[in-house]
């Protein structure tokens, strides 16, 4: 019973031992770029107007939503899916960048698991894969 105490504390889990510094890297830089994706497509702030003094913020829009300030100076918000002429440019502009969030996060899991796992690491199918869906996630 003894030898087999000693195996089992004697196997240990080596993370991160094999992997390079770039590839660690690269998995830091996109778990930072999918932090900063989706702030960038949750805030309404993509564009800005000021009233005519340019102290005061009078409107500000992002890609789903629009806020303007009323005569009571209370904001009023409004999705873009109400007004149906609007330009088709800002649904292919709100596709894109859900697209961009669907495949960053399988990329940052394959990258991180590249990083992690030693049997992968030496693996350049999972190297290939971080790259073209980087590519495909326009980061």
């Amino acid at each position: 019973m003894q030898m087999f105490e000693n195996q089992e504390s004697e196997v240990q889990i080596k993370l991160c031992r094999n992997a390079s510094i770039l590839a660690k890297l690269v998995s830091i830089l996109l778990t930072l770029a999918l932090a900063i994706h989706i702030a960038a497509m949750s805030t309404s702030y993509w564009l800005v107007s000021y009233t005519e003094n340019g102290k005061d913020l009078d409107i500000h829009t992002g890609i789903w939503v629009s806020c303007a300030k009323s005569e009571d100076i209370i904001w009023i918000c409004d999705s873009f899916e109400q007004y149906p002429g609007f330009n088709a440019w800002f649904y292919v502009t709100q596709t894109f960048a859900v697209f961009g969030i669907l495949v960053l996060i399988p990329n940052i899991l394959i990258s991180v698991l590249y990083t992690l796992l030693p049997k992968l690491s030496g693996r350049k199918f999972a190297a290939i894969l971080t790259i073209v869906l980087s590519l495909c996630a326009g980061k």
